[in-house]
């Protein structure tokens, strides 16, 4: 360990270096002992902290999804949930194009396991329910129990299946011709649509 590095530091480091890895390559890519040269620490010392791969990307899916409910949460309009809604679908999209790293992971399909990676999986639940909440603000309470989680699903396939369009390239000619702003924009009505009418 290098001097004046700590056993917290350390663990905090393989994240943030992890992070820096996947904004350029995919998660399959990451091995503990490359981060391990990489930090210039043996090629034991991330075993400490994660006992494989996938609970190091696990951690970086938590911080994900506490920073993502962050985002949206300063994105709420407390006197108008309608647009509440729509600031934070905005938040939500700015986010994962920002940090596309961290979001990524997020969505990671080897994460699925509830139980092995309950932390994480208690953020994501929390952006579930947050926006449950809103959308109960925005329509009130319907009889049908399916009705409100049907409608933040529909909200977060809208702005979920805009992040992925962009990463995987097919909006840049929309964008050069329209301008990101004005898509996003149009993203976040479509999702406002979504929650209060279940389009």
């Amino acid at each position: 360990m290098l001097p004046g590095r700590t056993v917290g530091d350390l663990r905090q480091e393989l994240i943030r270096e992890t992070v820096r890895w996947l904004e350029h390559d995919e998660p399959d890519a990451v091995s503990l002992r490359a981060l391990a040269r990489r930090l210039g620490v043996s090629s034991g010392a991330p075993y400490h902290h994660f006992p494989d791969k996938l609970a190091l990307l696990a951690a970086i899916a938590e911080e994900g999804w506490a920073l993502l409910e962050a985002s949206m949460a300063d994105a709420d309009r407390q006197d108008d949930p309608r647009e509440s809604l729509r600031e934070r679908a905005r938040a939500y999209v700015r986010f994962a194009l920002h940090h596309p790293a961290h979001y990524r992971v997020m969505f990671l399909p080897a994460l699925a396991d509830a139980e092995r990676f309950a932390a994480m999986k208690a953020r994501s639940a929390e952006a579930f329910v947050s926006l449950a909440a809103l959308v109960v603000q925005a329509i009130g309470t319907p009889e049908d129990p399916t009705v409100v989680p049907t409608r933040v699903m529909a909200v977060w396939s809208t702005v979920h299946g805009f992040v992925m369009l962009h990463h995987a390239g097919h909006l840049e000619f929309k964008a050069a011709l329209l301008g990101m702003d004005s898509l996003i924009d149009g993203m976040a009505d479509a999702a406002v649509r979504a929650a209060l009418d279940g389009a």
